[in-house]
């Protein structure tokens, strides 16, 4: 047959993060990811990213936070994986602002807005409005001032080299 791209592995975990049964959408969504390596196959940020979006879907945080710091730190690959992690690009941080909103999690809010920032990246604006609301509803002050600070900026933040 065929040989197995990371692209064609990358629209099948994009369909499981998006079916109508959560839970079993994100077991299967994480199986799949396991099988990369063995397809030949490399994860990149949108294989990544579609795990993630299943994990936000389901509402665990954790899971997604831990994804993202897996991304953040790098290294190298994991067993049986042909490549190490990518980078967190936009749609990773959005992601994880957004799980710590639907978490109703003000201050994991803060701290992922300022992961973001710090690397480089401009939060979008329908996140930001979703983080000031819950950071106005908890009376949160930092986080208001922090992404009230973004909102108002208006302009993109100078990307890290």
């Amino acid at each position: 047959g065929e040989r197995v791209t990371t692209p064609m592995l990358n629209a099948v975990l994009r369909a499981l993060s998006g079916a109508a049964a959560v839970d079993a959408a994100v077991e299967a969504a994480g199986r799949l990811f396991e099988e990369y390596g063995r397809a030949g196959a490399a994860h990149d940020a949108d294989a990544y990213n579609a795990v993630i979006a299943a994990c936000v879907r389901a509402g665990k945080a954790a899971a997604v936070e831990g994804l993202v710091a897996v991304m953040e730190a790098g290294g190298p690959p994991a067993d049986g994986q042909l490549a190490g992690p990518p980078p967190p690009n936009e749609d990773s941080w959005d992601a994880l602002m957004r799980a710590h909103a639907a978490a109703k999690d003000a201050d994991g809010v803060l701290l992922a807005l300022r992961r973001a920032t710090a690397a480089g990246v401009r939060p979008r604006i329908p996140t930001l409005r979703l983080m000031l609301k819950l950071a106005t509803e908890q009376g949160h002050r930092s986080a208001q001032a922090a992404i009230r600070e973004q909102l108002d900026a208006g302009l993109p933040l100078p990307r890290r080299a």
